[in-house]
C-alpha cells in the first residue's frame, strides 16, 4: 500500500502546504512524540511533548526508520 500512495502523490502536482507533523506516538508515561515534518530531509526528527506542552527533546533516526515502541529509557525501530 505504501508503494502505491507514493507512486500517486509523485504522479500528481505537489501540496502547496504541508503539515507540520508527520504522526503523533505516545508512550507509557504520557509523553507525546511527535514524528516533524521537514522538507527535504530524509532523516527521521521525533519531538518529545511533556503533559504541560513543553518541548522535552528530539531524538534523529536515520532515514527508514520505523518506530515501533517507545519507553521511559528506550526507542525501539527497525530499519527498512
Amino acid at each position: 500500500m505504501r508503494d502505491r500512495i507514493r507512486a500517486r502523490l509523485l504522479t500528481g502536482d505537489p501540496p502547496e502546504h504541508l503539515p507540520a507533523y508527520g504522526a503523533l506516538l505516545p508512550d507509557r508515561t504520557g509523553v507525546l512524540w511527535v514524528r516533524l515534518s521537514i522538507p527535504g530531509d530524509s532523516n527521521t526528527v521525533l519531538r518529545a511533548i511533556g503533559d504541560d506542552g513543553a518541548a522535552l527533546g528530539e531524538v534523529v533516526l536515520p532515514e527508514g526508520a520505523l518506530v515501533h515502541e517507545i519507553g521511559t529509557d528506550h526507542l525501539l525501530a527497525s530499519i527498512e
